[in-house]
């Protein structure tokens, strides 16, 4: 892949500044997802940003950023809920290849968009799910295994509802969610789910 027709300044800087080192693989994983964003946002609705410069800065070096407040370089499964486009969860992915990652998303098309880039990313170790945040809240799905919750403050309200609305026992007796306000420039927030 060219990846001289796009100016990296930007987006190297940043890298720079959290300190990761990208591979070149990385590199063109991420100018592919690009492509693939921009190619498919002419016929459905993934985001209203699609000039180089403005994606990278919105959406890979914004997701990226959540690097600050989650240790992503240990093994760990994430769930990015309402992912959209895949932000944060793909960008996390391609620069932390250690991290199992679930995109969950309530619309069909947008996940068949999500499938497409984890096939020609060749990704590893992720999976697109078709679902609504609140009917993953369930205390059997989120009880097996530890995870981390990424998801827009909005997201996180509809999840807390449906688990207190399962019983305040229930809720109690399969997971401990801890919130932590880690809120950042897309008002993103990150939880901690832990089985008892």
């Amino acid at each position: 892949m060219n990846l001289g027709i796009h100016d990296l300044k930007i987006f190297q800087s940043a890298m720079d500044e959290l300190g990761i080192a990208l591979q070149p693989s990385q590199m063109d994983q991420f100018m592919k997802y690009y492509e693939i964003l921009v190619e498919w946002n002419r016929f459905m609705n993934l985001t209203a940003i699609t000039e180089f410069n403005d994606v990278c800065t919105k959406h890979f070096i914004d997701s990226i950023s959540l690097c600050k407040v989650l240790d992503c370089s240990k093994e760990q499964t994430l769930i990015d809920v309402g992912t959209g486009a895949g932000f944060p969860g793909i960008p996390l992915k391609i620069v932390f290849p250690n991290l199992t990652v679930t995109l969950l998303d309530s619309l069909g098309k947008r996940v068949n968009f999500l499938n497409t880039v984890i096939d020609e990313l060749r990704l590893e170790k992720i999976e697109a799910i078709h679902g609504r945040a609140e009917d993953y809240a369930k205390p059997d799905l989120l009880r097996e295994k530890q995870m981390t919750i990424i998801c827009s403050k909005n997201k996180f309200n509809i999840l807390r509802r449906r688990l207190e609305y399962l019983g305040k026992k229930e809720y109690q007796d399969y997971i401990s969610c801890e919130l932590v306000e880690h809120v950042l420039s897309r008002n993103w927030i990150i939880s901690s789910c832990s089985p008892y």
